[in-house]
């Protein structure tokens, strides 16, 4: 049996003259929205354990439709960045801190 050779996943992205294909640049997209997603709701359960912090709570800190932050709050979604910054703030006064790591070594996850 003839079998291809198995190409690195990351071995696209880490050569910077390779253009890296749309399907990866999805996948690293939307495991990006998915880790901000858990960031900032690891931030609330933890404020919420805490000191008590409700959902009622942080959408009057932040001026927020209460119905719009339980949807915030409910799934990722396709936050801006002004949205990660007030839901940060509001839950505990801090902003996110943007150090970035190389994706190379990381295993490739389903994010369905």
């Amino acid at each position: 049996m003839i079998t291809s050779p198995k190409t690195d996943f990351w071995s696209e992205i880490e050569d910077p003259s390779a253009r890296i294909p749309a399907r990866k640049l999805e996948y690293l997209r939307e495991r990006f929205r998915n880790d901000m997603y858990d960031f900032v709701l690891k931030k609330f359960l933890d404020q919420q354990d805490r000191c008590g912090l409700t959902k009622a709570d942080l959408a009057r800190r932040i001026s927020c439709d209460a119905a719009r932050l339980n949807r915030l709050l409910g799934a990722p979604g396709n936050w801006t960045l002004a949205t990660v910054s007030d839901l940060l703030v509001g839950i505990s006064g801090e902003a996110l801190d943007p150090r970035s790591t190389k994706v190379r070594g990381d295993v490739p996850r389903n994010m369905t």
